[in-house]
């Protein structure tokens, strides 16, 4: 998350302490969006399919571990959604 502000030295305290408080509360979430996918996940790997539908469970699987890759890589950098 970016922040940036203009203005007097007690202004800026302000608000860099504001950017750290809505950062916490973006990685948290995000902590907690990764935790419901793996949830997910589990719920896809133990549900019992044949054939073509286990392919499109395992696809499915792939594209979710993909999506908390992702998150992780963004909770890093600070990435805001």
């Amino acid at each position: 998350m970016l922040c940036a502000w203009t203005g007097s030295l007690t202004g800026r305290k302000q608000g860099f302490r504001m950017c750290a408080q809505k950062e916490k509360g973006a990685i948290e979430m995000t902590g907690e969006l990764i935790k419901e996918v793996k949830h997910i996940q589990q719920c896809l790997v133990n549900k019992d399919m044949e054939g073509e539908e286990w392919e499109e469970k395992m696809e499915i699987i792939h594209k979710l571990e993909d999506v908390v890759t992702y998150l992780k890589d963004a909770m890093g950098r600070g990435i805001e959604f």
